[in-house]
């Protein structure tokens, strides 16, 4: 008995939820892009807002941006280490999303 060797190939449904799958994360990336920018913007544009308060006013802005900013921060941060975390599980074949 002769066997041939063949390559697995999944079920045509893995592909599509595959496909499905990437489109969705592309559209999750590109979105948290978009926001992103849009948020850095606005804290620039907040930034400036506030040159024309008075001094305690001034105070209670540069607060509140500080603020807004570390938490812009950590939650840019925390997306691209998930993001990271996401690329090596992939990379390393053990993603059940990329045959």
């Amino acid at each position: 008995m002769h066997l041939l060797w063949a390559p697995y190939l999944p079920p045509l449904s893995l592909f599509q939820d595959n496909q499905q799958f990437q489109q969705q994360l592309h559209q999750i990336q590109h979105y948290t892009g978009q926001l992103a920018k849009d948020t850095s913007k606005h804290l620039h544009d907040m930034n400036s807002a506030s040159s024309s308060a008075s001094g305690g006013e001034q105070r209670q802005w540069r607060l509140q941006r500080e603020r807004l900013h570390n938490d812009f921060t950590k939650a840019l941060n925390s997306f691209q280490v998930r993001e990271r975390r996401n690329a090596n599980f992939c990379k390393d074949d053990s993603c059940p999303c990329f045959p």
